[in-house]
């Protein structure tokens, strides 16, 4: 571990020396700062005290992280303070409150969660969160990947280190879906600890994402990772189906994202229950619409690829076959 300072904040720097590793930070007192790096959990008693949300950066290639604190009184110190072990306590979920709500399509909102405590929680691509709450005195469990807009935007206010952003699509018979999307200000959800390890695409250079409606979510992380990673160069193409170009979530951020990145990120919309205005294939996920729209491979450039697929059950299997 090392640590630098100005006048205004310090900056805490770990190598942990794992690609894409576990990071969970609290401030439990205004003085006292905890840090969890792939499972192993560290408590700073800082010299002075600190304000909240932190600034975290992290090269996940390399597993590097920094945290950079902001100081409540303006002063250089003569030391951070000491640094302690503490016994790993496995919280297995947090209680995080509603923040505010944005209508994306006519049936999905953007969700904005705030934890109750001084937490920060990093979700990598590729992994997820369990959300529970109780719906009608059940209580019911679902897995949703965290996610935030492709580009800088003010649409939905200051989006702070510590904010979980939930994409979520109101389905007749999804009792949490409904929930979600039924919460008000101030409401209650619980929040799990990041699982899963799904890594592949991160040794490849060149992705293929298929997606089906809210089968965008867990592609959006990894087109934003890919697109502004500072050790490799990734090429992306985007096939992302939907009945209805009023379906279609966040296109403006997919278009105004692959105009910026136009020799690395290619978008193609396929429409099913409307012809398409944007000039691609109308109809569904079948072998004509591999043929047009992927590459073509051989067994040496196969190595180079991975192809994501996510979507409603169906529309998967089809993707496999």
């Amino acid at each position: 571990m090392d640590w630098f300072q100005q006048l205004g904040f310090l900056c805490f720097v770990f190598y942990t020396k794992t690609p894409y590793p576990e990071v969970s930070i609290t401030l439990k007192q205004p003085n006292q700062f905890c840090f969890a790096l792939n499972g192993k959990t560290r408590c700073i008693t800082l010299h002075k005290n600190v304000n909240w949300p932190c600034v975290v950066k992290i090269v996940a290639d390399i597993g590097k992280v920094q945290v950079k604190l902001i100081k409540k009184v303006l002063g250089l110190w003569p030391t951070f303070g000491t640094l302690t072990t503490t016994r790993n306590i496995q919280i297995d979920y947090w209680k995080c409150e509603l923040l505010n709500s944005f209508d994306v399509t006519p049936n999905a909102k953007f969700l904005l969660f705030k934890y109750q405590q001084n937490l920060y929680n990093h979700v990598y691509p590729g992994r997820h969160i369990y959300i529970k709450a109780n719906v009608n005195g059940q209580v019911v469990s679902r897995p949703y990947t965290p996610v935030w807009p492709l580009v800088e935007t003010t649409e939905y206010g200051i989006i702070s280190e510590d904010t979980l952003c939930l994409l979520v699509k109101s389905y007749p018979n999804g009792k949490l879906s409904r929930h979600l999307c039924s919460l008000n200000q101030g409401d209650l959800i619980e929040v799990s600890r990041p699982q899963g390890s799904f890594e592949c695409w991160t040794s490849k250079t060149n992705l293929i994402l298929l997606a089906a409606g809210t089968g965008i979510t867990p592609m959006l992380p990894i087109i934003w990772n890919a697109l502004h990673s500072s050790i490799k160069k990734y090429n992306i193409t985007l096939l992302y189906f939907n009945k209805k170009e009023t379906c279609i979530i966040w296109k403006k951020y997919l278009d105004q994202k692959s105009a910026a990145y136009s020799s690395r990120l290619t978008v193609h919309y396929i429409l099913s229950e409307e012809e398409n205005s944007m000039g691609d294939t109308k109809g569904h996920i079948d072998e004509s619409v591999i043929t047009k729209y992927f590459p073509t491979l051989n067994e040496e450039s196969l190595n180079e690829h991975a192809v994501c697929v996510c979507g409603p059950p169906g529309f998967n299997k089809l993707c496999e076959k």
